[in-house]
């Protein structure tokens, strides 16, 4: 298993595909196979904070009249995810970027329990915590992946959408992770590794929801350091993930990214 799998495996999570670029090999980094998942941040933001404002949408819906029933608003759909990403590869953020096909990052969901099975996890809280975060992008979710690969870093850009109670829902296992997954240690294949979650102030996002954690992975053959931003904005949500040194300027590009893969959401 190489280095950068087992990094994958490591780290708490949203979602396990967020992190695929940190694994595996071929023109789409990570996605060859579908054997990892990775990660997603698990620290709330601003100042080391847990807390999620309690309304997760300020969109959520409005009131019908009274003569008649509104139907919500449906959720972000696979083409205007599409669209997204393919206007956040053309704005100035989006150099160097190449798009990744959502059926890949559905089979990587798809393996993403499996994948999990053979991973201890001290606390176990926190194994349970992954595995209900994969439960939660099951179904109806939608995905649009942007990806840069340069050498051994990399960075995602990356939209969920499941509609507004999936952005309340994944809210509450953020806080849980925040609680309960700061610092752990896991073992695969007889490998072990130790994982630590700090939080940093991402307030530069133009977001309802902002979550900023560096999350360090500490094994026998290196350290592997990845900062993250999860955002929200309605019923989708939008993570950025960064593989690097995990100091100011992959904070700064972060929540560059962030805002801009927001922007590219609006139309």
């Amino acid at each position: 298993m190489k280095k950068k799998t087992l990094a994958a495996l490591a780290v708490p999570t949203l979602a396990l595909a967020l992190g695929l670029s940190a694994c595996g090999s071929g023109s789409t980094p990570g996605l060859s196979g579908g054997s990892s998942a990775a990660p997603a941040s698990s620290s709330a933001a601003g100042g080391g904070g847990t807390a999620a404002p309690e309304s997760s949408s300020a969109a959520a819906s409005s009131a019908a009249p009274e003569t008649s029933s509104a139907a919500p608003e449906a959720p972000a759909g696979a083409a205007d995810l599409d669209a997204a990403i393919e206007k956040f590869i053309a704005s100035s953020s989006g150099t160097g970027f190449t798009k990744v096909p959502a059926a890949q990052i559905k089979a990587a969901f798809a393996g993403a329990k499996a994948a999990l099975a053979p991973v201890t996890v001290d606390p176990a809280a926190c194994k349970d915590l992954m595995l209900k975060s994969v439960d939660l992008a099951t179904g109806d979710m939608e995905f649009g992946m942007a990806l840069k690969q340069m050498g051994q870093k990399s960075t995602t850009v990356t939209y969920f959408s499941q509609g507004v109670q999936y952005v309340k829902d994944i809210m509450g296992v953020y806080d849980e992770m925040a609680s309960k997954c700061k610092g752990m240690k896991q073992e695969v294949s007889g490998t072990k590794l130790e994982v630590t979650i700090g939080a940093w102030d991402a307030s530069g996002v133009n977001a309802e929801n902002v979550h900023g954690t560096t999350e360090t992975t500490v094994m026998a053959s290196g350290t592997m350091v990845q900062t993250k931003v999860f955002a929200t904005k309605g019923d989708t949500a939008v993570q950025v993930q960064v593989l690097g040194d995990g100091g100011a300027a992959d904070e700064a590009n972060a929540v560059k990214l962030v805002n801009e893969a927001l922007n590219a959401l609006a139309g």
